[in-house]
């Protein structure tokens, strides 16, 4: 992580990057909960005695969630630190393969490969 490199301790940068990314399914929960009051309030609003409501279920309704993530990322191998993958080097093999790809796909463009192909099964060349 970019915030790792310059110097911000580990706790930090992976709670700064799971609030940015979470910030949507927070949103997310915020929408739905509204959307559900104004359809059973029949438009009238949100009087003062009812943003206490929405809060305290917004708030329930985002621990659950944030729960059902933690939960999620555990099983997924996530221990407070996200582990990427060395750059593995390239070699032969990887070039041979990206050769021939290459070289296949320039040569379906200028030519029809599955009309010869066709050719070629039934005979006529």
């Amino acid at each position: 992580m970019a915030l790792r490199k310059i110097g911000l301790p580990k706790i930090f940068a992976v709670q700064i990057m799971l609030t940015y990314r979470y910030i949507t399914v927070f949103m997310e929960e915020v929408n739905t909960t509204l959307t559900a009051h104004s359809l059973r309030a029949n438009n009238k609003g949100v009087s003062y005695k009812s943003y206490g409501y929405l809060v305290g279920n917004i708030l329930l309704r985002t621990i659950d969630r944030s729960q059902k993530i933690y939960e999620a990322m555990c099983l997924r191998g996530f221990h407070g630190d996200y582990v990427t993958g060395k750059n593995p080097k390239i070699n032969k093999t990887d070039i041979i393969y990206l050769a021939i790809w290459s070289s296949l796909f320039i040569f379906n463009r200028y030519y029809n490969l599955s009309q010869i192909i066709g050719n070629l099964i039934i005979g006529e060349f």
